[in-house]
């Protein structure tokens, strides 16, 4: 029996000692002793079931930590235990006093205290190895999830319980620690394992155009999946950890070290020896303060000596200039000019379809989306706009922005599908609003630019492009008809009756045509205020933030004027930049100068999230109504300028024009649609309200009294109201002329 006891204790499985100790029709065996072989058995089954779950964890699972600890538990652990059980076992066979007993009895008690504190460790070791077979859980343990069950079961209260977890914490920490180190010190993931780390490939920005690859290298996206992230680990560190990772990266595919001066090789080979060093000195349990401080010392080590010369802070600042002035349309005349060229371009190709010169067919650019839009098409309007920003150039003036944005910046045919959306990039469109299909205004992407923008943020860029030109235009578009209200001179009639028959006419439809216009006058208001609105409080003043931490960062004074928004409060530190402490000498400057390229990229990451959140991009409301206006604005056009072409041919006098019937039915479709504009400038400001309501409630006063700015400049009293008054909505004839 003693020999048959060792066996299970040691990891055999036994037909007498079952999980439910010794049969009943065993004979010999007093009640006492079956209580005692059921706990020595239950501690034998303990011990083989431990080794079975931890031997397929360590040959199966796709967590490398999983592995590693399971593993440790069964080369150290339960070795431990089973070489107690070959000390128990030779002390009997040498018939040590301290377990035989006289006539060469082992009693079974002597055996149990042999095994005292056991039971506990193996309870554990089993509980343990459950949790790392994620028994009764729909997806398999990480290797975050072990670190942080550890580092909580280290402070159970039972110093032998502890000291397991502390030794199976280290194995834990200690290949989460190679993980980390592959990834920071080269820039690689880790070769096996690579799910069970919290840094991936990111699925949707691999994609990028072949005109931004350079010998058809593509740069790949990272992210950080914050569920396979530890807890002790906090946002800024792993952030940090991806940052240096992907710059890593994105150099060694680009081959970028070799661009650097020749004795690059030699500082880069030492910068990795010290980087290898700070890692190494992190002992387990990992304190954070510890490994916050090591990631960002090899984050400031790596800009100083390699980042910084590749990408210099002036090209990052004159990048971002170019971004504001095209993609943002902080150059005004670029989005008049591009308007202009897109408008040309619809007319010559509805011209050529099979009744183009009709002005009808002219009004509305929906028109035109029957019809095939090539890429050379697209490409020659902003080659126009182009051309025409160049003329107006004086000739010993070189816009270097102009000329750089000629370079980086073409306009292509959007060929992603209309329903297709991601959760970073709003459904609703605007770029088919330019020229009746989708049209997309793309950033050329080179290196070293790509250790700073990624191409998700362009794309923001570009919708944010298209949301404002639509917009503008819509605003030219109204305006235009404003400005352009004149009548044709009247035909010298040869009677006072038919000069005063035509001119009760003439007053007649002027009296109709009033509310269009008031209409027309107050879509106007709108799309010019809010226009304003957005490039002045929203963009502008983040972008003179921005600037300001720019300019600052390469010790630059920046010369420009303030803005509405904007703090500008001598040495007040605004939300963009970091504190500072001590003097401002030159030796602070100098080290102003080294400030990381990761602090530039997170600012500029908020800068651009601020303007999304600021123009309402974000909102899931607010883009719906505003592309449902925009198309109405577009409708009411169209009805205006119907009305228009046909009262001058009327005037004229033209033979053949369409009489009383046609006119009327124009003009009650000009209302309609004048009713339709109204409302849904109502529906938008009350989005506005609601809005500013809502951010002032739980963000401040911040961004709610920003909105709150807006709403007083939009004609609350009517716009609020919808104009639904007819009479407070007419203007006088002297008004509108």
């Amino acid at each position: 029996m003693i020999h048959e006891l060792f066996l299970l204790l040691y990891g055999h499985e036994s037909p007498i000692l079952t999980p439910k100790g010794v049969p009943k029709g065993f004979p010999l065996l007093s009640p006492s002793e079956r209580e005692i072989l059921l706990d020595l058995a239950t501690l034998g089954h303990t011990h083989i079931g431990v080794r079975k779950e931890c031997a397929a964890l360590s040959s199966s699972h796709q967590s490398p930590i999983v592995r590693a600890v399971a593993s440790a538990i069964i080369t150290q652990h339960l070795a431990d235990f089973r070489t107690k059980i070959t000390n128990v076992e030779a002390a009997i066979l040498k018939r040590d006093a301290s377990v035989v007993g006289a006539y060469d009895v082992v009693p079974l008690a002597t055996i149990v205290s042999e095994f005292d504190g056991w039971d506990r460790r193996l309870e554990y070791l089993h509980d343990f190895s459950c949790f790392l077979s994620a028994i009764g859980e729909n997806e398999p343990v990480n290797g975050a999830r072990v670190i942080d069950r550890l580092r909580k079961d280290i402070h159970t209260g039972y110093p032998d319980l502890e000291d397991i977890a502390i030794d199976l914490l280290k194995i834990a920490e200690t290949t989460w620690l190679r993980q980390v180190s592959t990834w920071v010190l080269y820039g690689r993931l880790p070769t096996f394992g690579s799910t069970d780390f919290f840094i991936a490939e990111g699925a949707g920005e691999e994609a990028r155009d072949t005109s931004s690859l350079i010998d058809d290298m593509v740069l790949k996206s990272y992210a950080v999946n914050h569920k396979l992230v530890p807890k002790f680990v906090d946002y800024q560190t792993s952030s940090s950890i991806l940052f240096i990772g992907k710059a890593l990266s994105h150099i060694r595919t680009r081959g970028a070290v070799s661009s650097l001066d020749s004795n690059a090789s030699g500082p880069a080979l030492e910068q990795l020896a010290t980087h290898a060093g700070l890692l190494k000195a992190l002992t387990s349990p990992l304190s954070a303060q510890r490994l916050s401080s090591a990631i960002s010392s090899i984050r400031s080590s790596l800009s100083k000596n390699i980042l910084q010369r590749l990408l210099p802070t002036h090209q990052i600042v004159e990048t971002i200039e170019v971004l504001r002035e095209f993609f943002l349309l902080g150059r005004g005349e670029f989005a008049v000019n591009l308007v202009e060229q897109a408008s040309i371009g619809v007319r010559n190709r509805l011209r050529r379809l099979p009744g183009g010169g009709n002005t009808e067919t002219m009004a509305a650019p929906q028109s035109s989306k029957g019809t095939i839009v090539r890429e050379g098409e697209v490409a020659a309007i902003l080659s126009r706009t182009w051309g025409t920003l160049s003329n107006v150039q004086s000739d010993n003036f070189v816009d270097e922005h102009l000329e750089l944005a000629r370079d980086l910046i073409y306009l292509t045919v959007n060929k992603t599908p209309i329903g297709s959306s991601t959760p970073k990039k709003p459904n609703i469109r605007f770029d088919d609003l330019l020229i009746g299909v989708p049209v997309s205004l793309s950033f050329h992407l080179t290196w070293p630019l790509e250790l700073f923008l990624s191409q998700t943020e362009l794309e923001m860029y570009n919708y944010v492009f298209a949301y404002l030109l639509a917009v503008r235009k819509s605003y030219i578009a109204v305006q235009g008809l404003w400005l352009g209200r004149r009548y044709p001179p009247e035909a010298i009639e040869s009677s006072p009756e038919a000069s005063r028959a035509r001119r009760l006419r003439r007053t007649g439809r002027e009296k109709n045509e009033r509310f269009i216009w008031a209409t027309t006058q107050l879509a106007s208001f709108f799309l010019e205020t809010i226009s304003g609105y957005w490039q002045g409080d929203v963009i502008e003043a983040a972008y003179g933030q921005l600037m300001d931490l720019l300019h600052d960062d390469v010790g630059e004074p920046q010369e420009r004027p303030p803005t509405s928004g904007a703090n500008h409060g001598g040495d007040g530190e605004s939300i963009w930049t970091a504190q500072y402490s001590g003097d401002r000498t030159q030796h602070d400057v100098e080290q102003r100068t080294r400030r990381d390229p990761e602090t530039l990229m997170k600012a500029h990451n908020f800068y651009l999230a601020s303007i999304k959140k600021n123009l309402f991009i974000t909102d899931t409301e607010f883009p719906i109504l505003m592309r449902e206006f925009l198309t109405l604005t577009t409708t009411l056009v169209a009805d205006v300028e119907r009305l228009n072409s046909r009262r001058n041919l009327q005037m004229l006098d033209i033979p053949g024009v369409g009489g009383r019937e046609e006119e009327a039915r124009d003009l009650g479709n000009a209302r309609h649609t004048c009713d339709l504009v109204k409302e849904q400038i109502s529906k938008l400001v009350e989005r506005l309200h609601y809005l500013d309501e809502q951010r002032t409630g739980s963000e401040g006063s911040s961004d709610g009294a920003k909105i709150d700015r807006l709403l007083m400049r939009l004609g609350l009293s009517n716009l609020r109201s919808g104009g639904n008054n007819e009479d407070e909505m007419e203007l006088s004839d002297e008004e509108m002329e």
